[in-house]
């Protein structure tokens, strides 16, 4: 039987379990249980983690492993993975498979517009065009090239109050997030606040 995990974001931590038996009855594994992370019918896993004994004092055979579906670690938009554990009790194997998939990137990008609207101070002293411009703010923690690309800003402040135009390429500059847009009216002026949504 294979169990399903569910559907995650990128980024997500997500811990999966295993319990391991002896004919009828809960037992130890030889040595921890070892996992093999594999997207789609690509045979070569991305991760292949060793799982912990969880509550030992207290069970048997009982394992946990917890990871973060990062970019890092080879995880993408709208894939789908399978877990395969495959303990051994007295020598003999026990295999058990997982699932779980990541969310599209549409659906990425829809979180971040119900979740959150970042709001950041412009501070680009060397751009002055009508298309170009960095942020910098608390809440821009995105380092993923083209993270924004698709959403939105609205100038809260200054000359461009207002105005609204979506993102067509954003990067990460030193600490600030640079960003390209379809063309303002005028340049935004250094500590003009924008909220990125």
């Amino acid at each position: 039987m294979t169990i399903v995990l569910g559907k995650f974001y990128i980024d997500e931590v997500i811990t999966f379990y295993t319990q391991t038996h002896k004919y009828d009855v809960v037992a130890d594994a030889d040595s921890a249980p070892g996992a093999r992370i594999y997207e789609g019918e690509v045979g070569t896993p991305i991760l292949t983690p060793t799982m912990a004994t969880l509550d030992a004092s207290n069970t048997d055979g009982f394992y946990s492993e917890e990871l973060t579906l990062s970019s890092a670690s080879g995880f993408e938009y709208g894939k789908s993975y399978c877990i395969r554990i495959l303990p051994a009790v007295d020598g003999g194997s026990q295999g058990e498979l997982q699932r779980f998939f990541i969310k599209t990137e549409a659906e990425h990008k829809m979180k971040r517009l119900a979740d959150l609207t970042l709001f950041g101070t412009v501070d680009t002293a060397e751009i002055s065009n009508t298309t170009t411009f960095e942020l910098t703010g608390t809440g821009l923690t995105d380092s993923t090239a083209d993270a924004y690309k698709g959403c939105f800003i609205k100038v809260e402040s200054g000359n461009n109050k207002y105005e609204v135009r979506q993102i067509t390429a954003s990067s990460v500059v030193v600490t600030n997030v640079r960003f390209t847009v379809d063309a303002m009216q005028a340049a935004l002026a250094n500590g003009v606040t924008v909220a990125v949504f």
